[in-house]
């Protein structure tokens, strides 16, 4: 057959015939690197080209600025030949009129950069202000006091009136303790007027009633003791009618300012003690102090 021979030749030469050029697309190295070669040429390119259009664009912008600078000094030296031809008059006119110009000019800027302020934050600050105004000059009230006593010079109260004042401040005090506070006030014997820091000095001190030899139940005690002439002298006139003794003896004995029984016991000395039908509140203290009701060390 006609297989037989070709099956001979195969037999003989081992199998069968394999070519030696391989199969599919070849590639030449050659031309590989000469195309990277030029896709990095090109690559340069187009960057020297951004770079040169960069340039150009720099140096356009250098070239009207050094155009504009040469626009300005032409017309500068056109205005100095303008001027050296005007009069005096055109000239401050001219001058006047280029500054109103500037002062224009500058308050917008300033009007542009300001920001729009609420009623409300501008009415907020001045309350405030007003309530602080509003309020009192001193709120001390023991100041407030002294200065209700003070005679034609301000800050200054006489010695006689210290008596009245400490019963305004809710204080019995017998004239010796008065003339030793004002002492130690002041610093000089028998004063005859009190200043208010001197005062207000005193007041202060915490020591001011142990200087004067009275503990703390006898200023309890003296605090009880205005507080009942108190009750009866509404007005605070420092002076009592004989028809309020009664009244007075009975919050003495609630009070036990006076260790006594009855009111009956207490009416007669206390009414030895009226002039002209009232008794004043000088004398009240001194009766206190004689029947045992203040006890004076000093």
């Amino acid at each position: 057959s006609n297989l037989e021979p070709k099956d001979h030749e195969q037999r003989e030469s081992g199998g069968p015939k394999v070519s030696s050029k391989p199969k599919g697309p070849t590639i030449n190295l050659n031309e590989l690197k000469s195309s990277m070669k030029n896709r990095v040429q090109g690559k340069g390119l187009k960057v020297a080209k951004f770079k040169r259009k960069k340039s150009k664009i720099l140096i356009g912008n250098k070239t009207k600025s050094i155009a504009e600078n040469a626009e300005d000094k032409n017309e500068r030296e056109k205005l100095v030949e303008v001027e050296e031809d005007m009069d005096p008059e055109t000239k401050t006119e001219a001058k006047e009129s280029e500054n109103k110009s500037e002062v224009k000019a500058t308050e917008e800027k300033e009007n542009a950069s300001k920001v729009p302020v609420s009623k409300s934050d501008v009415k907020r600050p001045l309350r405030k202000f007003a309530r602080r105004r509003s309020q009192p000059r001193f709120d001390d009230p023991v100041e407030n006091k002294f200065e209700s006593f003070e005679g034609k010079k301000p800050g200054l109260v006489d010695a006689k009136d210290l008596q009245t004042l400490f019963y305004h401040l809710g204080y019995a005090l017998v004239e010796t303790e008065i003339k030793a506070a004002a002492s130690t006030m002041t610093g000089k014997d028998n004063p005859l007027s009190i200043k208010k820091k001197d005062f207000m000095r005193w007041w202060k001190n915490g020591n001011r009633w142990v200087e004067l030899n009275i503990n703390a139940l006898q200023l309890k005690a003296r605090q009880k003791s205005v507080a009942a002439f108190k009750s009866v002298d509404k007005e605070m006139k420092g002076t009592i009618p004989d028809s309020g003794l009664q009244a007075l003896c009975k919050y003495l004995l609630k009070k036990r300012v006076i260790r006594s029984n009855t009111e009956d016991d207490i009416i007669p000395s206390l009414s030895k003690e009226l002039t002209d039908g009232s008794l004043e509140y000088s004398r009240y203290v001194s009766w206190l102090a004689s029947n045992k009701g203040i006890k004076v060390s000093i």
